[in-house]
């Protein structure tokens, strides 16, 4: 099964801080509900190839019982995933790509691009834009199709509050909030 799921934004600052603080994207884990932990594994500058290895949360309790996860708490093991930067473009664009992972028995392959755009003196759009392609999803045809939808409705779901964080914490930031990636080349 294939999902995508775009949302847009505006964020009361300019395209380069936005992108600055996304490239360095150990600072997800201070806006994107999903992830635990986020370390850096590669050194040098931040840019194009930059890798990381993510902790995701146990998923929601919708997604863990449509994923078939069998055990539905919190004490279950994160997920662990590698990602990188597959395309940087300063101050436009950027898009994570992943190794496959596990979350119940499903095999996720996952995309996230971030579209900036400049929309008016320090107001810029994001457009993010989540694939997903689950695989070992054992599910009769006949109900694919309402599984689909109601996965699609829950990351929408929990990525739009995730997306309202970063606006939030983008807008009431000080100078520390958007560091240039190139000035980020210890892993923290």
């Amino acid at each position: 099964m294939k999902f995508r799921v775009e949302i847009d934004v505006e964020i009361r600052r300019s395209a380069e801080d936005i992108f600055d603080f996304l490239a360095s994207f150990e600072n997800a884990v201070t806006w994107a509900s999903e992830f635990e932990r986020i370390e850096r594994q590669t050194d040098g500058p931040v840019g194009q190839g930059t890798a990381y290895q993510l902790w995701l949360k146990p998923p929601s309790s919708l997604i863990g019982l449509l994923l078939g996860r069998e055990e539905m708490t919190s004490k279950k093991p994160a997920s662990e995933v590698k990602m990188w930067w597959g395309t940087f473009e300063r101050p436009r664009k950027l898009v994570s790509e992943s190794m496959p992972f596990m979350r119940g028995r499903a095999e996720v392959f996952t995309k996230q691009t971030f579209e900036l755009e400049p929309v008016g003196e320090d107001t810029t759009r994001a457009r993010v834009a989540w694939d997903r392609d689950v695989h070992r999803v054992p599910l009769d045809k006949l109900v694919a199709p309402l599984v689909k939808w109601l996965i699609t409705r829950e990351i929408r779901r929990t990525q739009t509050k995730s997306l309202e964080r970063l606006k939030n914490m983008l807008e009431r930031g000080g100078s520390d909030v958007a560091e240039r990636p190139e000035a980020a080349a210890e892993p923290r």
